[in-house]
């Protein structure tokens, strides 16, 4: 292990140690940059996939396999709500000069999308202020049923797959695709499988990362991903 892998190792479980850190009712001690963010994020991801493959190969095992393909953009349409270090994480990998073409497509289609969420996004940060978690439920359901597709996909598919948000990563349909949509109670009728190791690390995991998130400096209300990371790559609002 490298002394910068050491490093991160130490800081994730000290961000992880207590729960006020996550919670906001402790400042972190430590200072943690834009890069720490980042490789929290993705180290947080791998673990993530594995959990997902896990899951995967279970709903198969039961005649259940997951009917994501490439193409489908149901999970699309949604608002993706992250912490920090998964916008640092995109901010950085769309800062290499291999991703320059992603990154232009991103900033032509943000525009557009930002108009098209913009009231959403306020409805939602509202109702999450206010702990209204039925009232969120519904303004994230609208905002999906109005069909506003992420300015992070061209053409189907998703331009940052590599580095996408946990959400992403474990928003799966099983046998079919036709229900993923969400109906008048505002939830997806369409078939999930609960894996409670998976679950357990999602949750260890959202808590490491809204810990970090407050360490950079973040509010207590999670980002939108495509807000966010227009944001931090100097994008005017239109």
């Amino acid at each position: 292990m490298t002394p910068d892998e050491e490093r991160l190792l130490r800081l994730m479980r000290q961000l992880g140690s207590n729960p006020a850190y996550a919670s906001g009712a402790e400042r972190f001690p430590e200072a943690v940059g834009p890069e720490d963010g980042a490789k929290i994020a993705a180290d947080l991801q791998v673990a993530v996939d594995h959990g997902v493959e896990l899951r995967e190969a279970r709903a198969a095992a039961q005649g259940a396999p997951v009917a994501c393909r490439p193409g489908c953009t149901s999970c699309c349409e949604q608002l993706v709500g992250v912490w920090a270090p998964e916008v640092e994480l995109v901010v950085a990998w769309l800062a290499d000069p291999a991703h320059t073409a992603e990154r232009a497509a991103f900033l032509r289609a943000y525009p557009r999308w930002l108009e098209q969420s913009r009231a959403s996004i306020a409805e939602v940060a509202e109702r999450t202020a206010a702990g209204d978690e039925a009232g969120q439920a519904r303004a994230l359901a609208a905002h999906w049923r109005r069909r506003v597709l992420c300015a992070f996909n061209e053409q189907g598919l998703c331009s940052i797959y590599p580095v996408r948000p946990i959400v992403c990563r474990t928003c799966h349909a099983l046998g079919t695709s036709d229900d993923c949509l969400p109906d008048d109670e505002t939830i997806s009728r369409a078939a999930v499988m609960h894996f409670v190791p998976l679950e357990r690390l999602l949750e260890k995991s959202r808590a490491l990362s809204r810990a970090a998130h407050l360490a950079l400096g973040g509010r207590e209300l999670p980002l939108v991903l495509c807000e966010a990371v227009a944001a931090r790559l100097g994008s005017p609002a239109p």
